[in-house]
């Protein structure tokens, strides 16, 4: 919930630090949800392959060498990036969404979108303090406020529709 402004007048202002919270905000519920790039059978069985060799390494060597193919191992294991998680969380969840924000505000595809938000959560990870907070930055902002909720209330037990439903009534109350 750090992504929440705690005064009602700052909802509205992007600033480099709520913009990456949001986006920061995103990445953990998709975490939380266990959102992931689905891959077919041919990559993952590649994908073991690797380990196993990999992993045969780790037992054979020592010291650094060890470390180092260990975090290979690490980063392997995760092989996905935020921008095919976010676009995966989105195809999955375009109906709903819909309900509640206009998607093509922020791009024509969900693939644009998902590559925008994650080009600027690593900019801004980054130390990319000089990113261009836009009018679309706004849209993209007020869409990961209203997405990151509609994650959170589907997480703790309500259907799509009813989450979606809710998002809704919270915009137009808010």
């Amino acid at each position: 919930l750090r992504h929440i402004p705690i005064f009602k007048e700052d909802e509205k202002l992007v600033t480099p630090g709520r913009f990456l919270m949001g986006l920061v905000a995103l990445e953990n519920v998709l975490d939380l949800a266990n959102v992931h790039v689905s891959h077919d059978e041919e990559h993952e069985e590649a994908v073991e392959s690797v380990k196993v060799n990999i992993d045969n390494l780790v037992k054979s060597s020592t010291g650094k060498e060890k470390k180092i193919y260990k975090r290979i191992l690490k980063h392997i294991e995760k092989d996905e990036n935020f921008e095919g998680r976010i676009e995966t969380s989105l195809e999955k969840n375009l109906e709903f969404i819909n309900n509640f924000f206009a998607l093509g505000i922020l791009g024509n595809s969900l693939s644009s979108i998902a590559k925008d938000l994650a080009k600027a959560r690593n900019a801004l990870a980054h130390g990319n303090l000089d990113v261009d907070l836009s009018v679309k930055s706004s849209y993209q902002m007020h869409f990961l406020m209203l997405y990151v909720l509609y994650l959170q209330l589907e997480m703790i037990g309500f259907t799509k529709k009813e989450t979606s439903e809710m998002v809704l009534n919270i915009l137009f109350e808010h």
